[in-house]
């Protein structure tokens, strides 16, 4: 069952890690236009991966604090799979571990994917470089195999939970309204 939570709140998850985390900036133009173009209400996707502490594709892909997204402008939304075993998170939080620990110059924004994204043409894509859904999914696949996005964005990644719910459940979301 979906739980709303308080900015507080979200710092108590008792749940096991990694969760995924969708996020939407209500205030934000380029979230809009992301938002539009993909016919979706997120913009943006990253891993929980310690007590307040989310792994985040930005400029470079790394950790920081989720307290950055409960200023007031952020809605998230968390989606988990309780049916994986501790050895399927294991193997989450280590993929997402080792990306953290690649050198800079390796988790540079993918900025060509972005523009095959806006052209509707996914192949257009660095083949090295990586957006917050594509890391997010890459993920993903190690305990979600038939999970068969390519070059997704957001709003996919949430329509593949959604349409997966013997996989993947809303364990709660945060809205600033609250």
């Amino acid at each position: 069952m979906t739980r709303m939570l308080s900015r507080l709140q979200v710092y108590d998850l008792k749940e096991p890690l990694p969760i995924l985390v969708l996020s939407d900036n209500m205030f934000s133009y380029l979230s809009w236009r992301i938002k539009a173009h993909t016919h979706g209400f997120y913009n943006h996707a990253m891993w929980l991966i310690a007590d307040g502490r989310v792994a985040s594709q930005d400029l470079f892909y790394k950790e920081k604090a989720i307290k950055e997204y409960l200023q007031g402008n952020h809605r998230l939304k968390f989606w988990y799979n309780p049916a994986w075993t501790n050895e399927d998170r294991l193997a989450l939080l280590k993929a997402i571990h080792q990306r953290l620990a690649l050198p800079r110059r390796k988790r540079f924004y993918n900025f060509l994917g972005i523009i095959g994204q806006r052209f509707r043409a996914p192949w257009i894509s660095s083949p090295t470089r990586r957006f917050c859904s594509q890391n997010a999914v890459e993920i993903l696949k190690l305990a979600e195999p038939e999970c068969n996005l390519f070059n997704p964005s957001p709003a996919d990644l949430n329509r593949w939970c959604q349409e997966n719910p013997k996989r993947m459940e809303v364990l709660a979301r945060h809205s600033p309204e609250l």
